[in-house]
């Protein structure tokens, strides 16, 4: 076989750019590609278009070999025997790349990985002296037209960027009926609860106020565990038919869009989903094409990490969005000379955790202690997500407060629909699932919130039937006019102006993506039944301790939750020669402008050494005790410490933290505090 030692002294950039464009084919054009086809919902959160995938496809397949090929052709100018070496290293890279995705899906370990993705490139730096390798990566040359031609047209992306994007105009009669459809997401029951089965007024006021002037069917639960299914069975009265099923028109053709179309007029934001089809809800890119290829290069970096198993959408993606989503809806919630629906669906108080009440981004870390993806294996990482977690459904308040406002002072409120709803709940129990439905924490995520104000209704009031979130579309078209015909829609809800069936078998689904040991068994539908013995206990939930001062409860969740909020007594302070702790990030806490956007000192993480165990801490901010928590088992020598710190405690200027382990409980309690170094 001939070696590439004898091909012609002449730098050959036709060639060179063959094997380039051929070699990044395998290592990046199709795999990237193929990564996005199986994240297609990150398409979706933005609203992407077809000339948007198509440029994200081009770049792909373009943009590394062409910044390859256009330095060679500058060094050859310069050097051609050293653009020839050059050539070589390039196309190695290509080879060290495909190794590396080859291991990470084979081990977890980043020293076997690194290791594999390097023996890859010297393999292929000396495959690629042989004739039959540069010539197969030429034929390889055109191979990327054909994965973007795959992507567009034969992947999930497809239903995304080129689905069936018309619809029939309903033949019912228009309406006047204003219709405010308001969908919250991760928000349970048992968060917005005061443990006597109300809303807890003094946490959420703006929840209390729509209590107080609609009807609540407090017993009601999700279709499905998921944004991905159970959004779409709220705007389509049906039960989710699989996992594999995008939230697209293309999939759900028959929607509360569809058949309200002609009836009334839109005003929809969606975040997550594309169920509006564009000829209804026509609308630009949610996100320019710049800020998707920058969430698709991420992607594809975090696919590079050994053991990577990206199956999932970045959920940061709606994320990012959400709070401009809000202010979008509220601006547009004025009055209309036609019926008219106003429909939002926002990503709160959904993970990321990050907003205050005040909706001051706090810059919280995605990861909490201990944690790995949907579940909470250490109680800490628990409590401090659920402080995030509460702390951000008063963000959710904040932002229904100002919706409510804007329908009050368009004067529409009395007259309209309002509903108020999630998708679906979540967890914070230790050792369960955050969403996947458990023995244990299926109270949580099932039940969620459900208020409907019909038109021209002033007084709150309570339905305990049994409801889900399939009952919306129904008790839509009814409030419309609607006609559902001699045999209706066929749809899986009832419309909650009808009578309660009491009899009524309520079931979830649950296409769980990361399965965990205490996963409840699905049945062959994929979904598990209701336990309706348990919303007994879902009415006595609190969402946090009562008493004390407001903007300190959501952080009393635990033994010592007493102590927050008060000044530390001498009596109880002793020394702990034996520790030191170091904190992450100190300059967070000086100079401090508490009204300022950004609020990077709520979340705090610190180094302790000389402990053997976890133990419990006592967090004292300016003289007061702020937060409690727990350090995380030492790792040689050194136990990692993770707080919270109320925004209520926080002052303008510098601030001063001490960190004191708590020995014993009541008049006993001792408090020793870790030097710092």
């Amino acid at each position: 076989m001939a070696s590439e030692s004898n091909a012609p002294s002449d730098f050959d950039a036709r060639r060179h750019a063959a094997e380039i464009f051929g070699a990044f084919g395998i290592a990046i054009t199709q795999p990237l590609l193929d990564l996005v086809g199986r994240n297609a919902e990150l398409l979706i959160a933005r609203r992407t278009t077809l000339m948007q995938a198509f440029l994200l496809a081009l770049g792909a397949a373009a943009v590394v070999p062409a910044i390859a090929v256009a330095v060679e052709v500058a060094v050859a100018r310069i050097a051609p025997r050293a653009a020839r070496g050059l050539h070589r290293i390039v196309l190695a890279f290509a080879f060290g790349l495909v190794g590396l995705q080859i291991a990470n899906g084979i081990t977890t370990s980043p020293v076997a990985a690194f290791a594999a993705a390097i023996a890859a490139t010297i393999a292929g730096f000396g495959l690629i002296t042989l004739a039959a390798t540069t010539t197969l990566l030429r034929f390889l040359a055109a191979a990327p037209p054909v994965f973007i031609a795959l992507f567009l047209f034969f992947s999930p992306v497809t239903d995304v960027v080129i689905g069936d994007q018309t619809a029939a105009r309903s033949a019912a009669a228009e309406s006047d009926q204003r219709v405010v459809l308001i969908v919250f997401d991760e928000l349970p029951l048992r968060s917005l609860l005061d443990g006597r089965g109300n809303v807890d007024a003094e946490l959420y006021p703006n929840f209390a106020r729509l209590e107080a002037q609609s009807t609540w069917y407090r017993n009601t639960t999700t279709a499905a565990a998921f944004t991905q299914q159970a959004l779409p069975a709220i705007l389509t009265g049906y039960e989710p038919t699989g996992a594999d099923t995008l939230p697209v028109a293309r999939a759900h053709p028959d929607s509360l869009f569809t058949r309200l179309n002609g009836v009334v007029e839109m005003n929809v934001h969606e975040t997550a989903t594309q169920i509006c089809p564009e000829s209804i809800c026509a609308g630009s890119s949610s996100g320019g094409f710049f800020e998707l290829a920058g969430a698709v290069a991420r992607l594809y970096g975090e696919s590079l990490e050994p053991g990577s198993d990206r199956t999932q959408f970045d959920e940061n993606a709606a994320a990012r969005i959400r709070l401009p989503t809000a202010r979008r809806f509220i601006a547009s919630l004025g009055p209309a000379s036609n019926g008219r629906l106003d429909m939002v669906h926002l990503e709160l108080p959904h993970w990321p955790w990050q907003y205050t009440a005040t909706l001051q981004d706090t810059g919280a870390d995605n990861e909490l202690p201990g944690e790995t993806y949907l579940q909470w294996p250490t109680a800490i990482g628990a409590e401090l997500g659920r402080q995030r977690h509460l702390l951000q459904l008063q963000a959710s308040d904040t932002l229904l407060g100002a919706m409510l406002d804007r329908l009050d002072a368009a004067g529409i409120t009395d007259d309209s629909l309002v509903i108020v709803t999630a998708d679906h709940g979540v967890s914070f129990k230790a050792g369960e699932p955050l969403r996947n439905p458990s023995e244990q924490n299926l109270a949580d995520v099932a039940w969620v919130p459900l208020f409907v104000k019909y038109p021209g209704q002033a007084v709150g009031t309570i339905d305990e039937r049994r409801a889900t979130t399939l009952d919306i579309v129904p008790t839509v078209l009814r409030a419309t006019g609607v006609d559902e015909g001699p045999e209706g829609f066929d749809l899986d809800g009832f419309a909650l102006q009808d009578p309660a069936r009491r009899d009524r078998e309520r079931r979830m689904a649950t296409f769980v993506v990361f399965p965990t040991p205490r996963d409840l068994v699905a049945d062959d539908d994929g979904r598990v039944a209701i336990d309706e013995s348990l919303y007994a206990g879902v009415q006595q939930e609190r969402a946090a301790p009562i008493g004390g001062d407001p903007a300190l409860r959501i952080f009393r969740h635990s033994a010592y939750g007493d102590l927050i909020g008060r000044t530390v007594a001498p009596a109880w302070i002793g020394d702990d020669d034996t520790t030191t702790i170091a904190f992450e990030s100190p300059e967070r806490l000086r100079d401090v402008d508490r009204d300022a956007t950004i609020a990077p000192w709520f979340v705090n993480i610190a180094s302790i050494n000389g402990l053997d165990r976890p133990v419990p801490v006592a967090i004292v901010l300016n003289g007061r005790i702020a937060a409690v928590s727990e350090t995380l088992p030492p790792d040689d020598g050194t136990s990692t410490l993770v707080f919270n710190l109320p925004p209520a405690l926080i002052v303008d200027g510098d601030n001063t933290v001490e960190v004191y382990r708590i020995d014993g409980l009541g008049p006993a309690m001792q408090l020793h505090r870790f030097p710092s170094v």
